[in-house]
């Protein structure tokens, strides 16, 4: 039987302002694309991006979906326009804004219905989504594997730690990076955050942490898994994304947590490379070359925190 993976996220044209103005590109983006081939990194099965877009989307990009293999049958048409983000980057970090305006963003809303009778037969699914989405009343029933991405939203708002807590239970994989740790519990400590996480009982934590690399935890232990090397680094946007997407393809498939966790690092550092996302996956002895020279050590968890 044919595996398949989903991606419940947003897919978007970024249009891409570099810090010294230099570089104005319009590529595809959005947190489910960049899962999609974080995912499609990890996995030899079927890839479904799943968000609503515009009929623009597709047809305008056929070439890249045929290169990454995606089946974009989960990409379902709400507008004739799909959503678009200015992302301009600058000394101290970057901005986005729709362009289209908050609305068209909202009514592309991606929707687990989207995927119609597919969802019962996944083999993993990635979602990022706030943890008052109404879609968590089907993610919750999914009997595969559920890695959720948390949102800024949850972070930052009051009660957001409560919020999250509750629906950790209902997913495998939870994945942040360490501002939004820091901010959704008050930890600064890597090893005590996974463990926080992982008292909510959810089966994995991963805490990214950018140049630094990533921090998970599960039954199997706590690591720090340093970042994998990549050619050169020219854009973030959409690292975390597809680490997420392809941690959980690699588990989901039988990986051990070091094993996922660096495929996922490889993954990233691939998206890192260029503006928007590369054109092509890049040739699977690479991959598998990143992955096998990036380090990870054991973290020591004092008795107090552990779950």
């Amino acid at each position: 039987m044919i595996e398949t993976y989903a991606a419940l996220g947003h897919v978007v044209v970024d249009v891409i302002t570099a810090p010294d103005k230099s570089v104005r590109v319009e590529r595809l983006g959005g947190a489910g694309l960049y899962a999609a081939l974080g995912l499609r990194l990890a996995v030899s099965g079927g890839v479904l991006p799943c968000s609503g877009v515009g009929s623009d989307l597709v047809s305008g990009n056929r070439a890249f979906f045929n290169a990454w293999q995606l089946d974009p049958q989960a990409l379902r048409t709400r507008s004739a326009q799909t959503p678009r983000t200015a992302v301009e980057y600058h000394d101290r970090g970057r901005d986005e804004e729709s362009l289209l305006g908050d609305d068209h963003f909202a009514a592309h809303r991606p929707a687990l219905a989207d995927l119609g009778g597919l969802a019962a037969t996944l083999n993993g699914l990635y979602a990022f989504q706030e943890a008052d989405s109404p879609e968590w009343a089907g993610l919750a029933t999914l009997r595969c594997p559920v890695a959720w991405e948390l949102s800024l939203v949850d972070c930052r708002d009051e009660g957001g730690w409560e919020r999250v807590r509750r629906r950790l239970a209902d997913v495998e994989i939870v994945s942040l990076n360490t501002e939004e740790g820091r901010t959704l519990t008050g930890l600064d400590d890597p090893a005590i955050l996974l463990q926080t996480l992982l008292r909510s009982r959810v089966d994995v934590a991963i805490l990214r942490a950018g140049e630094d690399g990533s921090y998970v935890a599960g039954s199997e232990g706590t690591f720090h898994v340093a970042a994998a090397p990549a050619d050169r680094i020219v854009d973030p946007t959409g690292a975390g994304n597809a680490y997420s997407g392809a941690f959980l393809g690699a588990s989901a498939r039988g990986a051990s947590l070091v094993e996922a966790s660096k495929r996922a690092a490889a993954a990233a550092s691939f998206i890192v490379e260029q503006y928007g996302p590369p054109d092509a996956p890049p040739d699977e002895n690479e991959i598998a070359r990143r992955s096998a020279i990036t380090t990870v050590e054991p973290l020591r968890v004092s008795a107090e925190v552990r779950p």
